[in-house]
């Protein structure tokens, strides 16, 4: 057991070559941008930006990376840029990643999710030393248990069950060619989570930030829901620090990356929070039975990379929030996107718990 917050490794991530999916979207953003002030040569692979505006345009990471804007179900477009890129690491992160599309447009959500999977695991039967795929925290049966990495998989609802689906999709891939190539293999589940710089509809943040700044009623589809809630950055350290562990072939492993046991928080608090933060005193309503289906209550157990990894997040929830609405208020009163993000990236990662050398 490790006793102490674990470091990123600026020497192992220094020039190292990462090839990251999803660049364009929230968190492939934010990766990008840690990963860029670790020192690592990035090239990335997505769609074009989701939303407008968008964390990737706003901080100007296509002049920081080596970017290809592409689409993971077209396998000779992804196998070609995965060639030129001849990375070490690959982390992939590109996916259709709302539960409401889920439901709107379920084929196109399993195409883009589990085929994209398929592509990217065949493009790198040889060449990088790892593979890390970030799923989600809705790919357990029962949402409410404690759900460690070896329980039981499942999902009512096409989003949930297109990550299920990755996860098998891993695991084979893993054990039928990778593992074999010397090739080591992860899959990364993340709690929900939040920061600034995301501006998708239909998920939290981004819809109270809209109303905030509009001034318009807070809107609450489930006011109740219980969320592991935890800051982008978190997810990043999580997914890098299992990046670093990946030293050695074998079957393919699981991490969950979530919050401290205990801390869930309905969708009410977590506006309270937010609200607060604004210094806004409008009404709150809930609009009524959701359209689509949504888990009252989500759990996540991150005590196995607490204990084997040494993941420790600097951050509490109320910190978490009001480090994120700042960031917002800032960067629709027009600072620099780039400034904004690197201030949050020093903050956390400068801290006494978690040593990292940034460049």
């Amino acid at each position: 057991m490790t006793s102490s917050p674990a470091a990123l490794d600026g020497a192992f991530w220094q020039d190292r070559r990462v090839f990251l999916t999803g660049h364009t979207g929230f968190i492939g953003g934010w990766t990008a941008a840690v990963l860029c002030r670790l020192g690592a040569k990035v090239s990335g692979f997505a769609l074009a930006p989701p939303t407008d505006p968008s964390f990737f345009q706003l901080t100007n990471l296509s002049e920081r990376i080596n970017g290809t804007i592409g689409d993971v179900r077209d396998r000779d477009a992804l196998a070609a840029a995965i060639a030129a890129a001849a990375p070490d690491l690959v982390i992939h992160l590109a996916a259709q990643p709302l539960v409401r599309i889920g439901f709107t447009n379920p084929v196109e959500t399993f195409a883009t999710n589990v085929l994209g999977t398929v592509n990217l695991l065949d493009c790198v039967r040889s060449g990088p030393r790892a593979v890390l795929v970030m799923t989600s925290d809705k790919v357990y049966r029962e949402t409410h248990s404690e759900n460690r990495e070896d329980y039981r998989l499942g999902a009512h609802h096409p989003y949930g069950a297109s990550k299920v689906c990755c996860e098998v999709v891993a695991e084979a891939y893993a054990h039928s060619f990778l593992a074999p190539a010397g090739i080591s293999v992860a899959t990364v589940r993340a709690g929900n989570v939040v920061g600034g710089g995301d501006w998708a509809l239909d998920r939290l943040i981004p819809d109270v930030v809209r109303a905030l700044s509009s001034g318009q009623p807070l809107s609450l589809r489930q006011p109740d829901a219980e969320r592991p809630w935890q800051h982008v950055l978190d997810a990043v350290y999580g997914m890098l620090l299992v990046g670093q562990a990946l030293s050695h072939a074998g079957e393919a492993t699981a991490w969950n990356v979530g919050p401290p046991s205990g801390r869930n928080m309905t969708v009410r608090q977590v506006v309270s929070l937010a609200a607060s933060a604004w210094g806004y005193e409008g009404k709150v309503v809930s609009e009524g039975p959701p359209t689509y289906e949504e888990a009252a209550i989500l759990t996540l157990s991150s005590e196995r990379i607490r204990q084997q990894l040494g993941y420790a997040e600097p951050w509490d929830l109320a910190e978490i929030i009001a480090r994120t609405i700042s960031w917002y208020r800032s960067a629709l009163a027009g600072k620099d996107a780039w400034q904004l993000a690197q201030a949050d990236i020093d903050a956390y990662f400068g801290n006494r718990l978690v040593a990292v050398r940034l460049q």
